[in-house]
């Protein structure tokens, strides 16, 4: 029962929110941090355990993967621009990992953060699951990489439409992997708005970040033991 009333509950907040935001289109109405915010609010009133409620909506997270592979759809259909704009796709996306890893490097120093949170802010640019896995291999901790990922996620999708204006970026190819490579899977669903070339650049700098990122962390942190020393 309690899998039922909680899947049905979470799937309602977030189905109403997303109602409220088609209805506008405003940023700020963004249905996944108005989701969340409402769920955090329902548990900590009626005192549900938090385990409980997770165990009992894993469902849901169950198609985080599947709903990720059907980003691929839109690549598809425009896979003659990949082949257009190959090398300035890589080349934006390893930018925007290096520029990702050395930041979260970067604000760790000045603000004294410590190995163990730098550890896990290095992968908040990426999808969940890869992210989670990421976390884990390089001895951060997950469950705050998650909520990195998605403060990131939000972010980017209410934000980027004001930083792309402001950079003066009107290349839709540019806009989508500006998007994707910096904030997944929810700033994603911003690009989607925008066209389906940004939607479809977007979904191919989701993986193609991840696949990079992987490869870049591990002798980016062997690199960095050598400079900074991070307690």
């Amino acid at each position: 029962m309690n899998l039922l009333i909680y899947s049905l509950l979470t799937m309602a907040v977030f189905g109403a929110f997303q109602k409220l935001y088609n209805w506008k289109k405003w940023p700020v109405l963004n249905p996944l941090f108005w989701s969340i915010t409402t769920l955090i609010a329902f548990i900590l009133i009626s005192e549900v355990d938090y385990e409980v409620y997770r165990q009992n909506t894993q469902v849901i997270s169950f198609f985080l993967g599947p709903a990720t592979v059907v980003l691929a759809v839109p690549l598809y259909r425009q896979r003659q621009l990949l082949k257009t704009y190959w090398l300035p796709i890589i080349l934006g996306i390893g930018f925007s990992v290096i520029v990702s890893a050395l930041s979260i490097t970067f604000f760790s120093v000045i603000f004294n953060l410590g190995s163990l949170l730098h550890l896990s802010l290095l992968p908040k640019s990426l999808t969940t699951p890869i992210g989670i896995s990421l976390s884990a291999d390089i001895g951060g901790i997950p469950a705050l990489t998650v909520i990195s990922i998605i403060i990131t996620g939000i972010a980017g999708a209410i934000l980027s439409p004001f930083f792309l204006g402001l950079a003066k970026i009107k290349h839709p190819v540019a806009k989508g992997i500006a998007i994707g490579a910096s904030s997944h899977v929810v700033g994603t669903t911003k690009a989607i708005e925008l066209g389906e070339v940004e939607g479809a650049m977007s979904s191919l700098s989701i993986a193609l970040a991840g696949i990079m990122t992987y490869f870049f962390i591990p002798p980016y942190l062997i690199l960095l033991q050598h400079f900074i020393v991070l307690k």
